[in-house]
């Protein structure tokens, strides 16, 4: 690469916005995955120490903007306050046809969630991340398909769990993630976090 190419290249880190749930519920969700006996070569299950609430992913970002990014996102959240959210039942995205992802769902204040998330989507369009095309739908991503053949298994457990209850997660707080590919898969860090602290 020429030193013209090196100085354009510009420095970014893949980030999304998202919920951290607490032990007691990851530990629960973790032992349940295990249970479902569903092998590796059909489906690959997210370390439970992975596991979160996504609320907006947003890509590679520039280093540069990350500052201004955490400023929005840090007025975006004033005036909501905590929100209660259940983990509960299970479903296949992005439907039972071709499923490529395998979810738990999330119930409880989820209209307070979902009026956080449009307004932090909304305030950081003007750097240039845009709006989703399709609805927020809260959720808890726990495995991608690998293989077509898991398809009427996987059918079997969601119609078998359509009423499984994880276990609660009391929302004090949207954090911002880097996420890094590693030998083992995905690595999660977290660059900052912004209190829920309001009354909503």
């Amino acid at each position: 690469m020429s030193e013209k190419g090196k100085e354009e290249k510009k420095e970014v880190k893949r980030l999304f916005f998202a919920v951290d749930l607490p032990d007691e519920t990851l530990a629960r969700a973790g032992s349940l995955i295990d249970k479902f006996g569903i092998p590796p070569a059909h489906v690959r299950f997210v370390h439970m120490e992975n596991l979160h609430i996504s609320i907006k992913f947003l890509g590679d970002v520039e280093v540069k903007t990350i500052a201004s990014l955490c400023k929005i996102a840090k007025e975006a959240v004033l005036g909501f306050g905590a929100m209660l959210l259940t983990i509960e039942g299970m479903g296949l995205f992005p439907n039972h046809t071709k499923p490529r992802v395998v979810w738990f769902g999330v119930g409880g204040e989820t209209d307070k969630l979902a009026r956080l998330e449009s307004k932090l989507a909304k305030n950081i369009e003007c750097l240039g991340f845009p709006a989703d095309e399709r609805p927020f739908t809260p959720h808890l991503t726990i495995g991608r398909v690998k293989s077509e053949s898991a398809r009427g298994e996987l059918i079997r457990l969601v119609h078998n769990n359509r009423e499984l209850k994880v276990g609660d997660a009391l929302m004090d707080a949207v954090h911002l993630y880097e996420s890094r590919l590693g030998p083992g898969g995905s690595v999660y860090t977290k660059v900052e976090s912004f209190p829920l602290s309001g009354a909503s």
